[in-house]
């Protein structure tokens, strides 16, 4: 069965334009250990920056809820690897109300 991508009709450039990885422990906390450079072009942030932080300071606040479930599921079924699409907040934001 051939796999197609298609590349020409926009989604899939518009969803890479908003895309990045990032692996943490498994801790609470969700420390991260990398972050793609990619991160920059979505967030504003270097790597470096957000290496060594938790991955939950850098979701919106609505977010939080859903991505420590999404966290405490993968440690509960060892799972290796998670998607998940949500909000975050990008380095120019100043603050959201909480």
């Amino acid at each position: 069965m051939e796999m197609y991508l298609p590349f020409g009709n926009g989604w899939y450039t518009d969803f890479v334009s908003r895309t990045f990885l990032t692996m943490h422990d498994l801790s609470p906390d969700a420390t991260m250990l990398y972050a793609s450079d990619s991160i920059e072009d979505v967030l504003g942030y270097q790597p470096e920056d957000v290496i060594g932080k938790s991955c939950f300071d850098y979701f919106h606040p609505e977010e939080l809820p859903f991505a420590r479930d999404k966290h405490g599921e993968s440690i509960q079924f060892d799972n290796a690897a998670v998607l998940a699409y949500c909000r975050y907040v990008h380095l120019s934001c100043l603050q959201f109300d909480m």
